[in-house]
């Protein structure tokens, strides 16, 4: 009897671990998200965030978003100021992607005219 109850916690303990469990650590950053989307295309098309994020705030650098930053309602149009939850996995999942980014706060939301558009070329690579 002490055999099989030895071999069940086993069992059990060994197929409730997951081997690809990956540390994950947090940490909240402030963002700025220009006012248009950009469209890229990656093998299908599709559209990225304009970011500024931490010290780049108000400078010209910017950065493409891959990704999409959960409970996030984004409008053309709008310059959002954001406070931002970012989770960061020591290992890539199986899409590839390493970080997930969840909103914690809308800061802002200014309007912008047309005139002032961030372009491409003025993304940081």
């Amino acid at each position: 009897m002490r055999i099989v109850l030895i071999a069940l916690f086993t069992y059990f303990f060994i197929s409730s671990w997951n081997k690809n469990d990956a540390a994950v650590t947090t940490q909240v950053a402030e963002m700025r998200i220009e006012n248009r989307s950009t469209a890229c295309y990656t093998g299908y098309l599709t559209s990225y965030y304009l970011v500024q994020e931490g010290e780049m705030i108000g400078t010209q650098q910017w950065y493409l978003l891959y990704d999409q930053i959960e409970g996030f309602d984004y409008q053309d149009g709008y310059r959002y100021n954001l406070k931002v939850k970012i989770e960061e996995k020591e290992a890539a999942g199986e899409e590839g992607a390493n970080k997930k980014y969840s909103l914690v706060k809308v800061l802002s939301m200014e309007p912008v005219d047309g005139a002032n558009n961030v372009f491409l070329s003025s993304a940081a690579n």
